[in-house]
C-alpha cells in the first residue's frame, strides 16, 4: 500500500508541467506579435514622416489588420495615419493625373481635416508643385486668364517666401505672352472687337509695369505698347474712332508716347470722317464731326477748315442740298468786297453764310423793330440804328441763312461781284398759308 501511493504522485507532475511549458510558448508568440507589430508601425510610420504615404499605406494596413489582436494603442493611430495618407496619395494622384484643380481642392480638404499633421509640409510643397504644373500647362495651351489667376493664387499661397521672385517672374511672362497674343489678332479686327483686344492687350502691360516691373518680362513693355498701338492702327476716318478714343484716354506718363501720337491720328480721323458723312450727304453727322475737331483739338491746324466745314454741314442740312466745301476759316474779312448785315427784328438772329468762305454770325435783337411784317414788301425801311456786322468777301456765289429763336430759317442765294457793295436786312414774315 505504501509503494503504491507514491506512483500516484508522480504521475500528476507531468501535465502540470505541460501546461506551464504550453502557457511560455503563447506568452512568447504574443510578445513577439506586438514586437512585430509595433515595428510594422514604427515603419509606416516612419515613412509617412518624410512625405512617403504610398510606402506607409501598406504597413498601416497591416497593424490595423493582421496585427489588431495585439490591442496595441498602435492600432487606432495607424488606422487614423492611414487614412491622412489615403487623402495625402488622393491628392497626389490628381496631380499626377493632370486634374490639377481637383488637386488644389483635395489638398484645401486636407488641411482642414488634419491640421496638426505631420504631413503639413509635404502638403504645403504639393500645393505649390501642382499650382506650378497648372500655370504652365494652361500657358502652353494658350489659356493665359486662367494661367494669371492660378499664378496669382500660387503667390497667395507662398506669401514673401524665397519662391516669390520666380512666381511673379512666370506671372509677368505670361501677362506679355498673352498681349502678344492678342496683337497678332489685331490687324483683323474691327469696331468694338478691336477695341476690347487692343484695351486687353494693353492692360497687360501696364500690369506689367505697374506690378512687375523688376521681373524680366517688365523690360520690353515699353516697346510692346509702341507696337500694340501701331498693329490696330489700321484703319481710319470714322471707321478709326472707336480705337482712337481708348487710346488717347490712356495714361500719357506709362505708354511711350502713344497718346500723343493717338491724339494726333484722332484729329485728323475726326475730320476726315466729317468730310466723309458730307460727301455721303449726312450733313447733320458731318457737322457733328466737324464740331468736335474744334472742341477737342482748338489750337490744331485743322480747325479753321472744319469750322468753316461745320458751318457748311450745317446749311446744307438747312437747304436739303450740298454746299461746295469752302475754304478755311481766315475771319470774317478774307476778301475785299462788302457785305453788311442788319438785324430788323426784337429776337436776335443767327447768320451762316456758305460760298468760297464761310461765316458765322449772331446780331443783337432790334429794340422797337416789329417781330413780324406782313409781307416783304415795307420790310427794313431805313437800316439806321439796326444792329448790323460788316464783312468783306471774295468773289463768287454764296448762300445765306438767317435763323430766329422762333420762326423757321430764312434762305437767300446772293452772287457777290467786285465792284460793288452788298447789304443785306434780315426780317420775319409770316408762312405762307399759315
Amino acid at each position: 500500500p505504501t509503494a503504491s501511493t507514491g506512483f500516484r504522485r508522480g504521475s500528476q507532475v507531468l501535465p502540470v508541467l505541460a501546461a506551464v511549458l504550453a502557457v511560455g510558448a503563447v506568452v512568447a508568440g504574443y510578445v513577439f506579435y506586438g514586437l512585430a507589430g509595433g515595428a510594422t508601425y514604427a515603419d509606416a510610420a516612419a515613412a509617412r514622416d518624410r512625405g512617403d504615404c504610398t510606402a506607409a499605406i501598406p504597413g498601416y494596413g497591416l497593424v490595423s489588420g493582421m496585427y489588431e489582436l495585439t490591442l496595441s494603442g498602435n492600432v487606432p493611430r495607424a488606422e487614423a495615419e492611414r487614412a491622412e495618407c489615403v487623402a495625402f496619395v488622393a491628392a497626389s494622384d490628381a496631380e499626377a493625373g493632370g486634374d490639377f484643380a481637383g488637386a488644389v481642392a483635395l489638398n484645401q480638404e486636407f488641411r482642414l481635416a488634419h491640421p496638426d499633421t505631420t504631413l503639413a509640409p509635404y502638403v504645403d510643397d504639393n500645393v505649390r508643385r501642382t499650382y506650378e504644373s497648372w500655370g504652365t500647362s494652361l500657358r502652353s495651351s494658350g489659356e493665359y486668364d486662367e494661367a494669371v489667376r492660378v499664378y496669382r493664387d500660387l503667390l497667395v499661397e507662398i506669401g514673401d517666401g524665397p519662391e516669390a521672385d520666380g512666381v511673379r517672374g512666370e506671372l509677368a511672362a505670361t501677362l506679355v505672352e498673352q498681349a502678344d497674343a492678342l496683337r497678332t489678332q489685331l490687324p483683323g479686327l474691327t469696331g468694338p472687337a478691336l477695341v476690347d483686344a487692343i484695351r486687353d492687350s494693353t492692360e497687360n502691360l501696364l500690369t506689367v509695369q505697374r506690378e512687375f516691373a523688376e521681373t524680366p518680362a517688365a523690360a520690353g513693355v515699353a516697346q510692346a505698347i509702341v507696337d500694340t498701338y501701331a498693329a490696330a492702327r489700321t484703319q481710319t476716318g470714322c471707321d478709326a474712332l472707336p480705337l482712337l478714343d481708348y487710346a488717347v484716354g490712356l495714361p500719357d506718363a506709362e505708354t511711350a508716347g502713344v497718346v500723343g501720337t493717338a491724339n494726333a491720328d484722332r484729329v485728323r480721323a475726326q475730320f476726315d470722317c466729317g468730310v466723309a458723312r458730307y460727301q455721303a450727304g449726312q450733313w447733320a453727322e458731318s457737322g457733328t464731326a466737324f464740331d468736335q475737331v474744334q472742341a477737342d483739338y482748338p489750337n490744331d491746324p485743322l480747325v479753321a477748315q472744319a469750322r468753316a466745314n461745320g458751318i457748311a454741314a450745317e446749311v446744307s442740312e438747312v437747304t436739303g442740298s450740298p454746299q461746295p466745301l469752302p475754304g478755311p476759316y481766315a475771319g470774317d474779312n478774307p476778301g475785299s468786297i462788302p457785305l453788311t448785315l442788319y438785324n430788323d427784328n426784337p429776337a436776335e438772329v443767327r447768320v451762316l453764310i456758305a460760298g468760297p468762305t464761310a461765316h458765322e454770325v449772331v446780331l443783337p435783337g432790334c429794340p422797337g423793330c416789329p417781330a413780324e411784317y406782313p409781307s416783304s414788301v415795307g420790310a427794313c425801311p431805313s437800316l439806321d440804328g439796326k444792329p448790323s456786322f460788316r464783312l468783306t468777301l471774295p468773289a463768287g456765289g454764296y448762300t445765306v441763312i438767317g435763323q430766329y429763336p422762333s420762326a423757321d430759317p430764312s434762305v437767300q442765294s446772293n452772287l457777290v461781284e467786285s465792284g460793288f457793295e452788298y447789304t443785306n436786312c434780315l426780317f420775319v414774315t409770316p408762312i405762307p398759308g399759315q
